[in-house]
């Protein structure tokens, strides 16, 4: 017989579901999300009893964790998203993505639901010779974080990765065409995040494509996840504006991470994944 913790609440893992229960406690252990889906069911506007309805789904999900008394079985979740073998290890990224594309279709519900987690990244490529600017935004929902530079640097924390968003020249081969020069210049290109999200999402790059093996390989490096980051911020210009995202002011979920512990692990010898409350900086 397993006891289990007065007021917490596991979830049945259906072989190797260990990714989609990562997700899952992760966005019950985000205050607003879980409002949001509750407060949906309180009113006359959500469906009620739609067993293809994911937010439906979520609701009885999220009760069962808070209220029950023993694991939380997420079957009717994983079905909903159509997750048939559930004896294959699948990327939490892959299904959070597919979870919020589901969440978005949602009529009054599902764009208020992704405004939590998204971002907008800002793309700016500079002409060296008439300055003139070219700026594209994205909208993101997740943040991919890379472990390692081209080579064999690794970084030592998330905090390190964000340094590989300041500006890096364009010259020789890598020169871009310029409208008002009419012809290819030397160029500065620069990533700036537009404005922190309310949910930080990050997404570690660990799988990279081996030339020797003819397939990806996952990256086991150890990496250090720090309850502070610093973003590049952008308003007017290539200009940039270090902002702090303080614990109280933007919870980082953390377990798309694949964490095993605050210092993720990265086990390169499995894919098992872990939720940790206390990593996730809920407040």
């Amino acid at each position: 017989m397993v006891e289990f913790q007065q007021g917490f609440n596991g979830l049945v893992n259906h072989g190797a579901t260990c990714y989609m229960n990562t997700l899952l406690q992760a966005l019950f252990w985000t205050p607003d999300f879980r409002s949001m889906i509750y407060n949906w069911y309180s009113t006359s506007d959500a469906s009620g009893n739609d067993e293809n309805d994911i937010t439906y789904q979520l609701n009885n999900l999220f009760r069962d964790l808070e209220e029950g008394e023993e694991p939380a079985n997420p079957n009717k979740v994983i079905k909903c998203l159509g997750i048939n073998n559930t004896c294959k290890q699948e990327d939490v990224a892959t299904y959070f993505s597919l979870l919020m594309k589901k969440i978005s279709n949602i009529q009054g519900l599902g764009q208020k639901l992704l405004q939590l987690f998204e971002s907008e990244q800002v793309c700016v490529v500079k002409c060296n010779e008439c300055q003139q600017e070219d700026k594209k935004t994205t909208k993101l929902l997740q943040i991919p974080v890379p472990i390692q530079l081209t080579g064999s640097k690794h970084f030592n924390s998330v905090a390190e990765t964000f340094q590989t968003f300041k500006a890096e020249a364009l010259c020789d081969e890598n020169q871009v065409y310029c409208d008002i020069c009419e012809k290819k210049c030397d160029a500065k290109i620069q990533y700036y995040r537009e404005s922190p999200p309310e949910v930080l999402v990050l997404q570690l790059k660990r799988f990279c494509f081996d030339s020797r093996s003819d397939s990806y390989v996952k990256d086991d490096a150890p990496i250090l996840i720090t309850k502070k980051l610093e973003f590049e911020c952008v308003r007017t210009s290539i200009c940039s504006l270090a902002k702090d995202l303080e614990c109280n002011q933007s919870r980082i979920v953390n377990n798309l991470l694949k964490l095993k512990n605050p210092q993720d692990s990265g086990d390169s010898h499995t894919s098992h994944s872990n939720a940790f409350r206390n990593v996730s900086l809920v407040s």
